[in-house]
């Protein structure tokens, strides 16, 4: 092998077996693994980045030609003076988080349903204690007495959902909605159509869109594009009855806009999976709300992670040793 080989470091955990397998297929490449998953001085030789890498030391890092980042949003390390002022590509994890596609929908379902309603009133009947100890727990009528003053459950079938945002996770909801029987209509930034989506629409026409909406799913990255897209202007624009649902970043919702919104009957609900800030201060307005169930941004999250993260990454690996275009690459400028 002629030359020196291209170092590539993983700021994730790798087991040797896995490692040696990838050095078998890939031999033109020297594999390092750094020391408590994080990129550290020695290894800023490294052509190749996998994981969280220290900002300054990529800035001063100047053989570093391609960082993989392991979210689907990259906008800590696209935001940053290194990767605007540096030659390095940079590319996201997107296609490892399908579990996100999943989440969107438990949120939605439990708006629909009434589930966290129906969690708030279990324990509610008289006969439950919540710190017994695990186990048989005697019959609790909390549950029964909500579901007599309750309205009745939403039904999706036959309603519309707008998608904002159709990576691959937004593709993926568009395809769920519409076996469930919606009507999807996906809005994106140039409007490109897709096979998942009744419709598809770039950003300018979102204004139009939103009085036909009775969802809405964001799936947005942070960029300096989205930030505060949703503001009180536009979530005036939704009927009364709508529900949105973020698992994209919480940076695209005005938050204190989306509050009063709910809190005055102007939106029906919410399911947020992000926030802005997270976590967010003990004065967070959506605490004292019963129209929003939230969780803390767990939508990506998945027992198999990591091992999705290096699918991707080397599948990428492929077509870098090969000179061939990198899927999920970041656009400078764009932060996506």
């Amino acid at each position: 092998m002629n030359g020196p080989r291209k170092k590539i470091l993983l700021c994730l955990p790798v087991d040797e077996k896995t490692l040696a397998a990838w050095r078998a297929r890939f031999p033109s490449f020297e594999w390092a693994v750094a020391p408590k998953g994080r990129m550290e001085a020695p290894h800023t030789d490294a052509e190749i980045v996998v994981g969280p890498p220290k900002l300054d030391l990529i800035a001063g890092a100047t053989n570093v030609a391609w960082v993989q980042s392991t979210s689907a949003g990259a906008e800590k390390i696209a935001r940053s003076d290194a990767f605007h002022r540096g030659a390095f590509r940079l590319t996201t994890a997107a296609g490892a988080h399908d579990s996100c596609v999943e989440h969107a929908f438990a949120l939605l379902l439990a708006l629909t349903r009434q589930v966290g309603m129906y969690a708030r009133y279990e324990g509610q009947g008289g006969t439950s204690d919540a710190s017994a100890e695990p186990g048989p727990r005697p019959y609790d009528h909390g549950i029964w007495e909500a579901r007599k003053k309750a309205r009745a459950p939403r039904v999706l079938c036959g309603q519309t959902m707008g998608i904002l945002g159709l990576g691959a996770i937004g593709r993926r909801i568009a395809a769920i909605a519409r076996a469930i029987g919606m009507r999807t209509v996906g809005v994106s930034y140039r409007g490109r159509p897709v096979a998942e989506t009744d419709e598809t629409h770039a950003i300018g026409a979102l204004d139009e869109l939103l009085p036909r909406f009775d969802v809405l799913v964001m799936v947005l990255p942070s960029s300096p594009e989205t930030d505060g897209l949703m503001n009180a202007a536009r979530l005036a624009l939704l009927p009364r009855h709508a529900l949105l649902v973020n698992v994209g970043r919480g940076n695209s919702v005005n938050e204190a806009a989306l509050a009063a919104a709910l809190r005055e009957g102007r939106l029906a609900g919410a399911g947020l999976d992000v926030l802005d800030p997270e976590p967010p201060g003990e004065d967070c307005p959506f605490y004292a709300l019963p129209n929003v169930v939230m969780t803390p941004h767990i939508g990506g999250n998945r027992p198999d992670y990591d091992e999705r993260v290096l699918e991707v990454f080397l599948d990428n690996l492929a077509r870098y040793e090969k000179g061939e275009p990198l899927c999920n690459e970041v656009e400078r400028g764009r932060s996506y």
